[in-house]
């Protein structure tokens, strides 16, 4: 089955384009203030009909995928610069394509980051970074393992947003989406008895500052038929033989169910952090401006489970655990 697809019509694209155009006259401010935000949020209420009813239903259910894609977004502004080339690069300035993507976002919850990745900006720029060619992180060009974000995380997001601004000159690069929704029915009762259990561990990426070793945690949590998940392939293990067992039956089946999409500029897609993992197919980054740039943003549905992680009741989560 396909990740399904929401396409803006002709009249919802001028409705969004003249919603961006009289939020960007009204409140030209930084990205990460809170006063921004909640204008970002006020935006989200004249956003096209379509786009606000598609991302308000996923949010309640984001069905067998836990992903949906949305064409139509404008990405003129950002789209006619050069791809950023050096590691850690954020957005803080507003442009039509961070208000799109964070008033998007506030129709499925709140916007945060995490004081240990890209300076604890709000809105990241996903783009290949030389030096950084062969690592499993968002500045490499290899094939980057399934993953849900921040995995190793006790606060991690409930939803990932990443707005496609360029493909890249060769259009190699991939995303890739795999459901667990999908993944479980492949697999046998006591492979999935194991993963309930605290038998994991997960480490950070490379692109979090060291906060140690995260305590154990089970892969699959809630309900027995409909499981979230919690795994990096990259960096999670078993702590026991079994256990390593059932992570690399799992690792088969998410493969089995994967889906390769190729992401034009434009296109918003959005991801169930709980319950779909994704990840990237190799490509050949020239670092010549011209490569592969996306937007991401984080988003937590319901923010006040995190407090004791942000300081002063902000948006950035601090402790790993």
């Amino acid at each position: 089955m396909e990740t399904p697809r929401v396409t803006l019509t002709d009249n919802d694209r001028d409705v969004l384009c003249q919603t961006l155009k009289s939020g960007m006259n009204s409140h030209p401010v930084l990205i990460d203030s809170e006063a921004w935000l909640r204008h970002a949020a006020a935006t989200a209420k004249h956003l096209p009909d379509t786009l606000y009813a598609a991302l308000r239903e996923f949010r309640r259910d984001s069905k067998d995928s836990g992903a949906v894609i949305v064409d139509g977004f404008p990405v003129d502004t950002l789209g006619a610069l050069p791809t950023p080339v050096v590691y850690n690069s954020v957005r803080r300035e507003v442009t039509q394509e961070t208000l799109a993507l964070m008033a998007s976002l506030s129709i499925l919850g709140d916007a945060v980051a995490y004081e240990g990745e890209k300076h604890g900006a709000l809105v990241h720029d996903i783009v290949p970074v030389a030096g950084y060619k062969n690592t499993q992180s968002n500045a490499g060009s290899e094939a980057f393992a399934l993953h849900i974000e921040n995995a190793f995380h006790q606060h991690r997001p409930d939803f990932v947003l990443l707005l496609c601004l360029r493909q890249g000159p060769c259009g190699e690069a991939k995303h890739r989406l795999a459901a667990v929704r999908r993944a479980v029915r492949t697999l046998k009762p006591d492979v999935v008895e194991v993963l309930f259990e605290d038998r994991f561990q997960t480490m950070p990426p490379p692109s979090f500052d060291d906060g140690g070793r995260p305590p154990s945690h089970a892969v699959f949590s809630g309900a027995l038929e409909d499981p979230d998940i919690c795994i990096d392939v990259a960096y999670t293990t078993g702590r026991d033989e079994a256990a390593q067992s059932a992570l690399l039956d799992l690792s088969r089946s998410l493969d089995e169910v994967s889906e390769v999409i190729a992401l034009s500029p434009g296109q918003l897609v959005v991801i169930d952090n709980r319950v779909t993992l994704h990840g990237r197919t190799p490509f050949t980054p020239l670092y010549d401006g011209r490569d592969r740039w996306l937007l991401r943003a984080f988003c937590k549905s319901d923010i006040r489970a995190s407090r004791t992680a942000r300081r002063h009741d902000g948006r950035r989560v601090g402790e790993f655990v």
